[in-house]
């Protein structure tokens, strides 16, 4: 969850948004509305208003699309990019300046997309690296390459692998992989 500002400045802002919308559909926009257009509850997005508690990101991201008004409209005087790389590196350690503008971006562009997957994505499609520079060597044999894509968190995470366990489950892949290619040799 991010704070970006106090509970009770942050539910003003979201009555602000919400009377904002009012104004340009000339239509009154109630709370119930709101709930019903991001499929949260009216006492919740009430709760919220009155400052008794944070949206999710990805809440207040709805609201916002809800609303018609941009992100930063809940914003105080921090940067949102600044509170947004602070929520990716409690996330993810050991990242790169650009891993972590990489995944800000898209953190904005889909706020409800998980932050391992765009973190995976990024690193199994080589973006953000200097021009010529490669995460995965092609110099390397495909049976390296294929062992790499099976290590990758991506995979062991989707079949709930366990980190030490991943050597093993690729070559035992690769050995399926041969005997498979057999069949379809001409």
């Amino acid at each position: 969850m991010i704070h970006l500002l106090p509970k009770k400045d942050l539910g003003k802002l979201i009555k602000k948004a919400r009377e904002y919308k009012s104004k340009k559909t000339n239509k009154l926009f109630t709370q119930k509305m709101l709930a019903d257009e991001i499929g949260k509850s009216r006492s919740y997005i009430c709760d919220i208003e009155r400052g008794r508690t944070y949206p999710s990101f990805a809440t207040l991201s709805a609201i916002a699309r809800a609303c018609d008004v941009p992100l930063d409209f809940f914003q105080c005087n921090n940067d949102i990019d600044e509170v947004l790389n602070k929520f990716i590196k409690l996330q993810l350690t050991g990242l790169s300046e650009s891993e972590i503008t990489s995944i800000r971006k898209a953190l904005k562009e889909d706020d409800e997309v998980k932050i391992d997957y765009i973190y995976s994505y990024i690193n199994s499609h080589n973006l953000n690296l200097a021009k010529g520079e490669k995460r995965i060597d092609n110099s390397k044999n495909p049976k390296d390459i294929i062992k790499y894509i099976l290590q990758s968190k991506t995979i062991l995470d989707f079949y709930k692998i366990k980190k030490e366990n991943s050597e093993k489950f690729a070559d035992e892949i690769l050995h399926l992989i041969e005997l498979t290619s057999y069949k379809y040799k001409q």
